[in-house]
């Protein structure tokens, strides 16, 4: 392809089906087979967004091309901010055949457009089908490494490398993929030829992403490179989309970065989250687009919605080289809110665009005392370098409430966690880069609960408090009497109930707690589970440490 910024250039590729457990992110087919049936490509992955490629890119014309084995009446559908469909062109075809429309005639309030096809007579299938984006390159073709780190997780790897290399190679896209492995246990010849493979010793997320960051800009011919998780899974349309994007960006937007959304393994329609924000002036973060159903027409017009992002997760995150150049690497946090601390630090001018995702498991799957340790730690040295009013009162008060909140469930261990990282976070930052990272997070990971199968559990127990039950918890007339004995922590033992609390580890309430001597957190989507046990003594002791 011609990278002369003076004449018009074309890129396609070709539009993603799935299966069935996630066709509604590719097409919607109302008995296409028959006549008068419709297909549609107004989906996550297949229509196009167009008030964002009108407002950062220099494409000219969008459009599909296509192939059926009968007459079809194919329309190209405007849905617009106020969710009204307007065809903005129509033709009549068989076989092979296009259309497009100039992005110059397409209304201004246009959100999304879209190919639908009409069946004319019985027996239509769709052959072939491809979207194209005709433009002008003024920054010529990006060239992208893909940086994932991982810790004893090959299968993973393997998998996604294979995926990566294969259809990359196949579509003749410019990606490079870094794996970094904290383990030291991947063997090269178990990965493709092409893949750069780094032995690195165990610093976590943010030690190996700063490995792959430094080696993408040692080898110096990105342009871009992208973090992104070990454990994801991937659709080429994806790395596609993205390279569409860079390619026709506009000059003033060369710095653009791209945060891909979080969609869950086993909700596949179900976004986690598409961008966020941290609050600088109250330390709150908001993730954009939680618990979004994406295979609904409204909801993935309004997830291309400009939002004030300022950190995308690394999940999958695609950045400018030059941050990397500049010296700019991640903090050594381990692990958690290292994408917010870099985002924030470089100043990246963020956006998301629908079918730039992932699939990831739920982050409750992976969450344990470790994890309550490195949130803490790093969440108060987030908030100390870049919100306004934040000081040693504010770490303090946020210290207590921790604490409170794992105590009132029984959570000694991640009370004590908390307090293991406020105590880090005291040292400072200089602290990170003189400690043995590996070392302290074997010590971290003592504080984590045992998990067991829940299998024969929840049966016996007869009292099952889940979060349905939350209205009842509001309701309660004894709800400022349970605050002051700490949700039942200062409640005698004769006087608490022997039945066994079991709860949603991640959709509880302190309420369910109360009065209860034993509980069981559950972890459903993975089916385990921990027991605790209350003891005042061990509340008492943790109280006081916050003092």
């Amino acid at each position: 392809m011609s990278k002369n910024p003076t004449t018009l250039q074309i890129l396609s590729y070709d539009i993603p089906f799935s299966d069935d457990e996630k066709k509604l992110l590719y097409v919607r087919n109302e008995n296409f087979n028959r006549k008068d049936g419709i297909l549609e490509l107004s989906t996550y992955f297949n229509a196009v967004s167009v008030n964002k490629i009108r407002q950062y890119t220099n494409v000219l014309r969008i459009g599909y091309r296509y192939e059926t084995n009968v007459s079809v009446i194919s329309e190209l559908v405007c849905y617009d901010d106020k969710r009204n469909e307007t065809v903005i062109a129509e033709s009549c075809s068989l076989g092979y055949s296009s259309i497009s429309v100039e992005l110059g005639s397409i209304p201004d309030d246009c959100t999304l457009v879209y190919l639908r096809l009409r069946a004319v007579e019985n027996g239509a299938k769709l052959l072939f089908c491809k979207v194209f984006y005709e433009g002008v390159s003024l920054c010529g073709s990006p060239d992208i490494a893909l940086i994932t780190c991982t810790y004893k997780r090959e299968e993973y790897i393997k998998r996604n490398a294979r995926y990566i290399i294969e259809n990359t190679r196949r579509n003749n896209l410019p990606f490079t993929l870094i794996v970094v492995d904290n383990g030291k246990t991947l063997r090269r010849e178990k990965l493709p030829n092409e893949v750069v493979l780094i032995q690195n010793d165990n610093t976590g997320g943010s030690g190996g992403f700063s490995k792959g960051m430094q080696q993408a800009s040692v080898m110096k011919r990105f342009t871009h490179f992208v973090n992104m998780d070990d454990d994801i899974s991937l659709d080429i349309a994806s790395l596609q989309k993205l390279y569409t994007l860079l390619y026709f960006v506009k000059p003033e937007y060369a710095d653009l970065s791209v945060s891909g959304a979080m969609l869950y393994l086993d909700k596949p329609y179900t976004q986690f989250e598409a961008g966020g924000k941290f609050d600088t002036d109250n330390g709150r973060q908001i993730g954009y687009g939680y618990l979004t159903d994406l295979s609904e027409k409204d909801n993935i017009a309004e997830n291309e919605a400009l939002r004030d992002i300022n950190y995308g997760g690394w999940w999958f995150m695609c950045m400018p080289i030059k941050y990397i150049d500049q010296g700019n690497l991640p903090l050594p946090f381990f692990i958690k809110y290292d994408d917010v601390e870099y985002a924030l630090r470089c100043r990246l001018r963020i956006i998301t665009l629908n079918g730039i995702c992932v699939w990831h498991e739920k982050f409750e799957n992976k969450f344990n005392s470790s994890a309550v340790y490195y949130n803490t730690r790093n969440y108060l040295h987030l908030c100390s370098m870049y919100c306004k009013d934040f000081n040693k009162k504010t770490a303090k008060k946020f210290l207590r409430g921790k604490v409170i909140e794992h105590t009132c469930r029984q959570q000694y261990k991640m009370a004590q966690a908390v307090i293991s990282g406020y105590a880090d976070y005291r040292l400072g930052i200089d602290y990170l880069y003189h400690i043995n990272q590996e070392e302290l997070h074997r010590t971290v990971s003592e504080l984590n609960y045992d998990m067991f199968d829940l299998d024969g559990e929840i049966s016996g127990c007869t009292s099952v408090l889940l979060h349905e039950k939350y209205i009842q918890c509001d309701l309660s007339p004894h709800k400022h009497y349970m605050r002051y004995l700490i949700y039942g922590q200062l409640v005698p033992n004769f006087l608490c109930k022997k039945e066994m609390c079991v709860t949603d580890a991640f959709f509880d309430r302190k309420e369910m707690y109360w009065r209860r001597k034993t509980a069981l957190h559950c972890n459903f989507s993975l089916n385990t589970g921990y027991k605790t046990k209350k003891s005042t003594a061990k509340c008492i002791h943790l109280m006081l440490k916050t003092i």
